[in-house]
């Protein structure tokens, strides 16, 4: 009898894999997108919801919808902004607005590694808005402003954010003191 149980919940398992395998729907995958905000448009649903319309470094154009209407103010046009969120295909459900504007980002956070090269130093970031943050420190874009900062070390800083999809960059170009 467990056997044949056994079996039968075996059986629906790969018949239910193959299923899903099947299916027409696109993978959906977290990602984070950046890119100039072309176009703002109010949803068309009742999800009080609005549409960016970002073109991306890469020069592909995504429909980034954002399900809270009072942030539309936040952007402006022909300026870079970064998402995070669920994509399929060249479409974006944000479950997170990192920023509105990637050329002037100010991070703050914690140093979580700390790795020297032959310009200055990248420094891996854990964010006071729960992000981990790629930071790149160099002599070249700091000049006088240019401070060496330790693991475990407290900073405030600004530049630019950029993404290669997957993780966050921030070129830093000021330092908070």
């Amino acid at each position: 009898m467990k056997q044949t149980t056994f079996l039968l919940l075996c059986m629906l398992f790969v018949m239910s894999s193959a299923c899903s395998k099947k299916s027409n729907n696109p993978a959906k995958e977290e990602k984070f997108i950046s890119g100039k905000v072309e176009r703002l448009s109010p949803g068309t649903d009742k999800n009080n919801s609005f549409m960016v319309l970002l073109q991306s470094a890469d020069d592909k154009t995504y429909e980034v919808i954002v399900n809270d209407t009072t942030l539309i103010k936040s952007f402006t046009l022909n300026k870079n902004a970064t998402f995070k969120g669920e994509v399929t295909g060249n479409i974006m459900f944000v479950t997170k607005i990192i920023s509105t504007d990637n050329d002037n980002f100010k991070l703050q956070g914690i140093i979580k590694i700390k790795e020297n090269n032959r310009s200055g130093y990248t420094a891996m970031v854990n964010s006071s808005v729960n992000e981990e943050f790629v930071a790149l420190f160099s002599i070249t874009n700091l000049a006088n402003s240019y401070k060496e900062y330790s693991k475990g070390d407290t900073l405030s800083v600004s530049g630019e954010l950029w993404t290669d999809g997957y993780k966050l960059n921030l070129t830093v170009k000021g330092v908070n003191r």
